[in-house]
């Protein structure tokens, strides 16, 4: 789990020989297996600008076979860790 709210300088986890890493731009998450990437996705470019905040990515958890990505304030994507496929969830 990444939350930049409170590790600011932490950009990548490890689940499974897996590393989930958020690029320097702040939007897109890629994954990276054997030193390999395996995906990549621009997080807002898909789901669009965030209604509040910065269009940055402020949150990773990996949760069952989905990465949870929080951005700007209060908004939603899932990613499957698998293709990457990226799907807006919503805002609070």
């Amino acid at each position: 789990e990444i939350n930049l709210s409170f590790e600011p300088a932490m950009r990548g986890i490890e689940v499974n020989n897996v590393i989930y890493y958020i690029e320097k731009d702040m939007q897109t998450v890629s994954a990276y297996e054997n030193g390999k990437l395996k995906w990549k996705t621009n997080i807002i470019s898909v789901c669009g600008k965030p209604s509040v905040g910065k269009s940055e990515v402020r949150y990773l958890k990996v949760e069952n076979k989905k990465l949870l990505v929080v951005f700007g304030k209060h908004s939603f994507a899932n990613v499957d860790i698998n293709s990457g496929k990226t799907e807006f969830i919503g805002s609070d």
